[in-house]
């Protein structure tokens, strides 16, 4: 009996230590959802790496499929080009540290409905891989940017 007890937890054992070892691999599609904590840097480096649409806004209420279907490209000149089909929006960006300490990031548009909604210094609550959270506190607002 006791033998049988040391082949279980052997066998147990050995169970674990393939579970840990398989679920530790590193996939090459796999996405690290982790918040980063947002620098200037980072901030800069993942807005510029991929193209990004606009995940949910909310001001007063969800009026996120207002820019449902819309790209942005964020440039390294400071550039921002929003693309949906054939109608193409120009704009800028920057990102800087506040008297606060609070890492923004500023985007400005041309006076387009919609869009004018966005003209903001937006402080990054968070970021990851595939998101970036903003938040404007004096227009009430909340924005997540999410890759594509």
């Amino acid at each position: 009996m006791k033998q049988l007890d040391t082949v279980f937890v052997v066998a147990g054992l050995l169970s674990l230590s393939v579970l840990v070892a398989v679920s530790s691999c590193d996939e090459g599609d796999q996405i690290n959802e982790a918040p980063i904590k947002p620098t200037r840097q980072h901030v800069a480096s993942a807005l510029q790496s991929s193209h990004w649409n606009v995940a949910y806004y909310f001001k007063d209420k969800d009026e996120t499929e207002q820019f449902t279907g819309f790209s942005f490209t964020f440039q390294g000149d400071g550039t921002v080009q929003v693309v949906r089909n054939n109608v193409t929006l120009a704009g800028s960006w920057s990102s800087f540290q506040a008297p606060s300490d609070q890492l923004k990031l500023n985007l400005e548009f041309q006076p387009v409905e919609s869009f004018n909604l966005l003209n903001s210094d937006w402080v990054v609550v968070e970021q990851s891989d595939q998101r970036i959270r903003l938040e404007d506190v004096v227009a009430n607002s909340e924005m997540t940017l999410e890759r594509i």
